[in-house]
């Protein structure tokens, strides 16, 4: 969970978006450009005051790089979306995770 989600327990949807958008360093107007809709219309989706239709969800997931799951509540952590990654940085992950995995998850001494 991200944010205000963490002190309250709930699920809201427009939290969740700006956190995603200021997790990714972009604005309102920058993140709407990259969605190809309205500053006004992201600012909506943020408030809770419009819902975004399912093209529009999927582009939200795409340009965060998570899931719809994810987006919707469904999912409690943030997941990383590879598919989209260039074919050197999906390797860099994959050796990243196994790395990781191999070390017990534990820092080295």
């Amino acid at each position: 969970m991200l944010d205000n989600e963490q002190e309250s327990g709930a699920y809201d949807f427009g939290i969740r978006l700006r956190s995603l958008r200021r997790a990714r360093g972009l604005s309102q107007a920058d993140a709407a450009k990259l969605l190809g809709i309205s500053k006004n219309s992201l600012y909506r989706y943020e408030c809770n005051s419009q819902e975004p239709t399912l093209n529009i969800l999927v582009r939200l997931a795409r340009c965060y790089n998570t899931t719809l799951d994810y987006i919707a509540g469904l999912e409690d952590a943030a997941v990383v979306a590879v598919y989209g990654l260039p074919p050197e940085k999906k390797k860099l992950f994959r050796d990243f995770v196994r790395e990781f995995v191999e070390c017990g998850g534990k820092e080295k001494r």
